[in-house]
């Protein structure tokens, strides 16, 4: 029997929780014209409140994250919109890969412009696992849009931040020699090469076909900070750990 202290996350539980509503797709233009699927779940009450939950690699919005949504929609009355990245889920692109690293980053910057607009009140960027890991990336990019602060649930940081724990199941395989060859060739070889591989159930993966296996150097390198410790120290007032167990 696996130990739920140390797996990744329990696929049983998502799958035994009871279905919410799901708001109708929505999509936004990104800044070359990618279309990227987002999910609005807005407060019948008035809010001060916005919140933009980023999933990780190889998931998507509606792959759990709903209830998370849910949750703060109708229990603390904050609107949520659920992003799919670029190359997941209902957004376009190839999957799991990415034209650059900062396409991904421009995306965040999108759909934050997007709840500006449309919302009033504080804008909160969220991330799960390596949403965080993004989020951390998007946080020390000096082209990011300026929002009201930064949480993490369950963050993956990488290999840089030393969080990972002796005991801890690994969701995923990575192919160490094409981030390497990438690197040594200054991204003309194996940039846009599965690299990273997920650790998904064969049943998970068989019911939703919107989860992928793996993701390309390019993605992976999006994700994964290159300095999380520095990232933190700098930014640390406006970053919230709401877990400190990698999901």
């Amino acid at each position: 029997m696996t130990d739920i202290k140390t797996e990744p996350f329990s696929f049983a539980s998502m799958q035994q929780a009871v279905p919410v509503h799901i708001p109708e797709r929505q999509y936004i233009s990104s800044h070359d014209g990618t279309s990227l699927a987002y999910y609005p779940f807005l407060s019948e009450k008035k809010t001060q409140a916005n919140v933009i939950l980023i999933h990780g690699g190889g998931a998507h919005s509606l792959a759990g994250y709903e209830h998370i949504a849910h949750t703060l929609q109708h229990e603390f009355h904050v609107n949520t919109f659920l992003l799919d990245l670029r190359g997941h889920g209902h957004s376009d692109g190839k999957k799991g890969d990415t034209p650059n690293i900062t396409d991904v980053w421009q995306d965040i910057s999108q759909i934050v412009d997007a709840v500006k607009q449309k919302h009033k009140g504080a804008v909160y960027l969220c991330g799960h696992s390596s949403g965080a890991g993004l989020l951390l990336n998007y946080l020390s990019w000096q082209e990011k849009r300026e929002v009201d602060g930064y949480f993490f649930i369950a963050p993956e940081f990488g290999y840089q931040s030393d969080t990972a724990r002796p005991d801890q199941i690994p969701f995923a395989a990575v192919q160490v020699w094409k981030f390497v060859l990438s690197a040594m060739t200054k991204g003309m070889l194996m940039s846009h090469s599965e690299a990273v591989r997920f650790h998904y159930p064969k049943w998970a993966v068989e019911q939703d076909p919107l989860l992928l296996t793996a993701i390309t150097v390019k993605l992976s390198l999006a994700l994964t900070p290159s300095a999380p410790k520095k990232t933190i120290c700098e930014n640390g007032s406006a970053i919230c750990d709401v877990s400190r167990q990698r999901g």
